[in-house]
């Protein structure tokens, strides 16, 4: 009977650490659960809260302009495009180092819808801007647009001419970026179902 007695309170002890684990683990996985929703309650936030991701591609050029001027004018215009506080743009030498690691070799021909949605997916952005700038006669145009990567259309075009030095074209970009932000506001307020493939053109 003593025998069978320690038996019992042993089975009893074990009993009671078992139950004392489990409530432990159960208090444990419940935290962390509420540590979990509470983290993705604060992301889903930040995102409605955030701007919209972009990145620009090089613009193309026609006619009498340089490499090196196209280059210059596609960097202000990423600069202005952040400073309208509308859109989170990639900068040019981190787009290269996210797509060398998914080992994507970006062609200066890269002006198409279908690169650029295949550049974007690669950059994880909402948004890529591509467009060209050219020179005839007098005259420099720029004409740019934003391809929503998620379906490959367009959902805006800025287009302008512009006579005169091609350090004016300088002025022209903050005017842009600034054209593409507004847009982009006007947009954000419209309800879902009722911005469905809406493309929307500054001239």
């Amino acid at each position: 009977a003593h025998a069978s007695d320690i038996e019992c309170q042993e089975f009893k002890n074990q009993l009671k650490l078992l139950i004392s684990q489990t409530t432990k683990r159960s208090c444990m996985t419940r935290f962390f659960f509420l540590m979990l929703l509470s983290c993705s309650v604060t992301i889903f936030a930040q995102t409605k809260k955030g701007n919209n991701a972009v990145a620009v591609l090089e613009f193309q050029k026609t006619g009498a302009i340089t490499n090196d001027d196209v280059l210059t004018l596609t960097n202000r215009f990423r600069a202005m495009l952040f400073q309208t506080n509308t859109f989170n743009v990639i900068e040019r030498q981190k787009m290269r180092e996210i797509l060398k690691e998914q080992q994507f070799i970006l062609s200066d021909e890269c002006s198409t819808n279908e690169c650029a949605v295949q550049v974007g997916q690669l950059l994880g952005v909402e948004y890529m801007i591509a467009g060209d700038i050219g020179h005839i006669g007098d005259t420099y145009t720029i004409d740019l647009r934003m391809i929503d990567v998620s379906t490959g259309q367009i959902v805006q075009t800025n287009s302008k001419d512009y006579d005169g030095k091609i350090a004016g074209l300088l002025e022209i970009m903050k005017q842009i970026a600034h054209n593409f932000s507004q847009i982009q506001q006007r947009v954000a307020k419209v309800k879902p179902e009722e911005n469905k493939a809406v493309i929307l053109n500054c001239t």
